[in-house]
């Protein structure tokens, strides 16, 4: 789809964000990962979210992937939970997890504890995407 994140976007967060890349593995194989950047903004803009501030407090969440052969398994849900509790017990310096999807997403997000912010200014292809944000 148009939200798609470039293998360059990618690789950076890998490298300049690690600690804030999960990936999850099943017998030895990927298959999803949450991935995200520090910003020292609480607003979630194209600029903030372009960049990983090391001394950000709030966690953009780029990309939450699931496997396509593993999706509506209960799989997005647990692999993001794990990855918020992890933020929560080793990132202590990150206040807010925040993003922006799609509407057909926000009752997902909802169930793994993010609240709706409203509309996001962040046009990234054609849909309106809308900012959620959960407090550490």
């Amino acid at each position: 789809g148009d939200e798609a994140a470039s293998p360059e976007g990618i690789a950076m967060r890998m490298q300049e964000a690690a600690a804030f890349f999960l990936v999850r593995e099943e017998d030895g194989k990927v298959v999803g990962f949450v991935n995200g950047t520090l910003s020292t903004s609480e607003a979630l803009t194209h600029d903030s979210m372009g960049t990983h501030e090391p001394s950000g407090t709030t966690l953009c969440v780029h990309s939450v992937v699931t496997r396509q052969d593993r999706r509506r398994k209960g799989m997005g849900t647990s692999t993001l939970k794990a990855y918020i509790e992890y933020i929560k017990s080793q990132q202590s310096s990150v206040k807010w997890i925040a993003l922006i999807c799609k509407q057909n997403l926000t009752s997902f997000y909802a169930g793994c504890g993010f609240e709706m912010k409203g509309p996001s200014p962040v046009v990234h292809g054609t849909d309106q995407w809308f900012e959620m944000r959960l407090r550490c």
